[in-house]
């Protein structure tokens, strides 16, 4: 079966017409709406941006463009944190030795006054008044290194 022009132009035209009344590509006077009145508001000097049209589905909808929102979830505070937001790093403690030797046993105050008794079997020999960053681990034996807040050394290294 063989397609005459006639039978095929107008399924194709409709659908050309279709599609340009849709994305509002059609003559005005075709579509009978009036043309906007240019006001001098309006009018502007420069080039004018090409209308961008709605994207059309594989349906024939005209789809409305995305608007972009928060992602869920995240809301705007309502009041100032609590605690601080900028923490340091925990576990790891830099300071001074005031108890030292070879171990197990050290003895560590911090620049701000926080002393920490640290248990390494491990750790090295480390003299009186050298400053030192030390890793630290909860210490998980029931061992007693004097004063201070109770750690395991994980890494213990002097520092300039």
């Amino acid at each position: 079966m063989q397609l005459t022009p006639r039978r095929a132009v107008p399924p194709l035209l409709t659908l050309v017409v279709a599609a340009m009344l849709t994305t509002g590509c059609a003559d005005r006077e075709a579509t009978g709406m009036p043309e906007p009145d240019p006001t001098p508001s309006a009018v502007t000097s420069g080039p004018a941006d090409p209308p961008t049209a709605a994207p059309v589905a594989p349906s024939g909808r005209v789809t409305p463009p995305s608007v972009p929102t928060d992602p869920p979830g995240r809301r705007p505070p309502t009041a100032p944190p609590k605690n601080p937001t900028d923490t340091r790093p925990t576990g790891i403690v830099v300071g001074h030795v005031t108890r030292g030797g070879s171990g197990p046993c050290y003895g560590v105050v911090t620049d701000d006054g926080q002393e920490y008794a640290l248990y390494g079997p491990e750790a090295g020999t480390f003299t009186t008044g050298t400053r030192v960053r030390v890793t630290t681990a909860p210490l998980l034996l029931r061992i007693s290194c004097g004063r201070g807040t109770h750690a395991a050394i994980v890494k213990m290294e002097p520092v300039g």
